[in-house]
């Protein structure tokens, strides 16, 4: 069996934003009992985004488009 028919067998890795999303919820849904490195570790997210995550940091999605300077609508328009 090749290296390339073995990559396909394995199952899909969650983008990190999906993991980071169920460790919070994993540890919102322990009421505090699960520590925050042993979420991390269980989905593979860093110790301190997941801290500062639970502690109210804003997700890197939604702070960049408060940055945006252009609006949805008007790229669109640059695209076309």
């Amino acid at each position: 069996m090749s290296d390339i028919e073995e990559d396909a067998e394995d199952p899909p890795i969650l983008p990190r934003s999906d993991r980071l999303l169920l460790a919070h919820k994993a540890w919102i849904d322990a009421k505090g009992a699960l520590p925050i490195r042993k979420a991390a570790r269980q989905y593979d997210v860093v110790y301190s985004t997941l801290y500062n995550r639970i502690n109210g940091a804003t997700p890197f999605e939604e702070s960049r488009k408060a940055r945006q300077r252009l609006s949805p609508g008007e790229e669109q328009a640059i695209k076309i």
